[in-house]
């Protein structure tokens, strides 16, 4: 429904889901231009683009998942496009399935929820399989964490000891070996912007005096000609 709602210390009309209370606010640029439904997340105060879309008997709304990725066999994250839009969902392992991707997103009645989108047929399913492995996944990783606690609170005063001095060690030689990177980095010789420039003229001279011998070299050897003081060419029968 049409309500007033103020955002930024502004008051502005606005599209308000009675039902979720979704924020949905139409924003143009600064003049005025290429406007686009967006959804205000009124607790973080952000904007995001409004991604919408349904069938006949279901509407919902195409979100980004940025939660816990679990470790999955089946799928791997990435960005998906699901009808026109791009979020951050699952793709397939199998390529036998690459015309298949895994999205998240909310009902209209604020029910989230992971679907399959066939990027060929432009359908949209439950994904039952993938919410399976989604949660097996999920319970495993938080169980393999909490086994390693478990496993390390098992252990006798001792052995606690010297795993924890372990991990000490390691720490103490990570933290020693940027040291020794940083007194380093520091005692490197350095050229002042002057020597620099010195040295780059020196070595300019030393490169023009070489080319430079060589070159009258050869037409000493050719024509009979020499030096005089003055760096000058002449003849041995000029006087």
């Amino acid at each position: 429904s049409l309500a007033a709602h103020t955002i930024n210390d502004t008051e502005i009309a606005v599209l308000k889901d009675v039902i979720s209370d979704k924020i949905i606010v139409y924003a143009t640029d600064e003049n005025g231009e290429n406007g686009e439904y967006c959804l205000y997340n009124e607790e973080q105060k952000i904007f995001s683009q409004f991604r919408y879309m349904g069938a006949e008997s279901f509407k919902f709304i195409v979100l980004d998942y940025n939660d816990t990725v679990p470790t999955l066999n089946n799928y791997f994250y990435t960005a998906v496009s699901v009808g026109e839009y791009s979020v951050k969902g699952f793709k397939y392992n199998d390529a036998q399935m690459s015309d298949f991707v895994i999205f998240y997103a909310e009902s209209m009645d604020g029910e989230k929820g992971f679907y399959r989108y066939d990027t060929k047929y432009k359908t949209v399913q439950r994904a039952v399989e993938f919410i399976a492995e989604y949660n097996n996944a999920l319970t495993t990783d938080e169980n393999d964490a909490k086994d390693v606690i478990a496993r390390f609170m098992e252990l006798e005063l001792k052995n606690k000891i010297i795993v924890i001095s372990g991990i000490a060690v390691i720490l103490l030689i990570i933290v020693l070996i940027i040291i020794l990177i940083v007194k380093v980095s520091k005692k490197a010789p350095t050229m002042s912007a002057e020597a620099l420039e010195a040295a780059e003229e020196q070595e300019f001279m030393d490169g023009f005096g070489e080319s430079t011998h060589l070159f009258l070299g050869d037409d000493y050897e050719n024509n009979d000609l020499e030096l005089d003081d003055d760096f000058k060419l002449k003849d041995n029968d000029e006087e």
